[in-house]
């Protein structure tokens, strides 16, 4: 393959998936609606409630694995227009309002701009492209540029997903396992990790070992890869993972790497420095609540269920399980990094009310340790679960959504 078309291709991989953060992120600039129309701008908001709404109806069916419910395909088609008439309402303030595109859409980056506005002499990017008879991995330096042709898609997500479910056992629920059994269950797990992972070590960053050196790794993923903890993995040819020799960051692409460079280029950094959010009272029974009886019973088919809503209808329906080592998990971290301007939300306080207040602009840092849901079919229905009660008992929305992410001063 010439240098070219290796540069087209890589450009041509980086384009497709740059699009979706680009254009969140583009759409969350404050100068973003100046000019436009105010019929379309509420418009434009009716459809985002509304796709919040049908998403929240959609998320407790889903999760229970009812896809065969006729309900579900209703909302999946109603989701579906409601994305049509977003598209429309989108064409609509594009026709009226030119600058709008040039905002909320701002094109891709070429490899040469990316190495001149991404790139500095100590970060290397590695970008992976699976395709169904081969697969690509881009190497791009600050004065260098390869690729190498890697195995097919599934041979390369079969050994990913060996790799993930290895490096998650101690995380996963087996029906009716008894302790002894869990325990050697992730015997197992920790005896097999260490090989497998050197072999898709060997496929995957094996090609690109001359280029590593010490450099910071921006690693942008695709398909089963961007659920793998490439930190964990071990150098090429060696037992040591790769975070003792790299800093290693997972990108979604190196053009929205570059877009929230620029947004943030200028800007003061945030004048107090954590917060962190974790143990929300996600159930009626939890003895948090006033009156709250703990129930010894265990959580209705808890390893799948992520999401529970404040639809009085689901709460009912659903239950998801505490996260009782997350309350410590944030009082280490806070004890690690004090602060007397730090934000320590747990409990009744990890809410979506306290996350969308205005505040979290002030910290540097954010850190979340709860559950959350992963929307494949429509991504902005993703969404991490915060508190879904108040300290009285009354049910709270406690669901911060991908939109809320965007349209949060951060």
């Amino acid at each position: 393959m010439k240098s070219g078309e290796t540069a087209r291709d890589f450009e041509a991989s980086g384009r497709s998936r740059a699009r979706s953060l680009i254009d969140m992120r583009g759409e969350a600039s404050p100068q973003i609606r100046e000019g436009v129309d105010p019929k379309l701008l509420a418009r434009q908001r009716e459809i985002s409630e509304a796709l919040n709404a049908k998403g929240a109806r959609l998320l407790p069916l889903v999760a229970r694995g009812r896809e065969s419910d006729p309900r579900v395909a209703s909302l999946r088609r109603e989701i579906a227009a409601l994305e049509r008439d977003a598209q429309d309402v989108e064409v609509a303030i594009r026709k009226n309002n030119p600058r709008y595109a040039s905002l909320a859409q701002p094109e891709p980056l070429t490899l040469a701009t990316i190495k001149e506005q991404v790139l500095d002499p100590d970060t290397l990017l590695l970008e992976y492209s699976l395709g169904e008879k081969r697969s690509f991995l881009f190497v791009a330096g600050k004065d260098s540029f390869a690729a190498f042709e890697l195995p097919d898609r599934a041979a390369i997500e079969a050994l990913s997903r060996r790799v993930y479910e290895l490096v998650t056992a101690r995380a996963a629920s087996v029906r009716a396992e008894t302790p002894a059994a869990k325990l050697a269950r992730i015997a197992k797990a920790d005896s097999a990790y260490p090989l497998a992972a050197s072999e898709l070590s060997a496929m995957i960053l094996g090609p690109a070992k001359a280029y590593l050196g010490a450099k910071h790794l921006a690693i942008v993923a695709d398909g089963e890869l961007q659920r793998l903890p490439f930190s964990a993995l071990p150098l090429p040819g060696s037992p040591d993972p790769l975070v003792l020799a790299h800093v290693v960051s997972v990108q979604p692409s190196a053009s929205a790497l570059a877009l929230l460079r620029q947004q943030n280029r200028g800007r003061k950094p945030a004048q107090k420095l954590l917060a962190v959010f974790a143990d929300p009272v996600f159930d009626r029974s939890d003895p948090r609540l006033a009156g709250g009886v703990q129930s010894s019973a265990p959580a209705p088919e808890a390893s799948r269920i992520l999401v529970q809503l404040a639809d009085p209808g689901t709460v009912a329906a659903l239950k998801i399980p505490r996260l009782p080592y997350t309350a410590q998990e944030a009082k280490e971290i806070l004890r690690a990094a004090p602060d007397p301007t730090d934000l320590k939300a747990l409990d009744f306080q990890a809410s979506r009310a306290v996350a969308t207040g205005g505040t979290l602009g002030d910290y540097r840092y954010l850190h979340f340790a709860t559950h959350g849901y992963l929307d494949v079919e429509h991504p902005d229905l993703s969404a991490l679960v915060l508190a879904q009660y108040d300290p009285k008992g009354a049910p709270v929305d406690g669901v911060l959504r991908v939109p809320d992410v965007y349209n949060t001063r951060l």
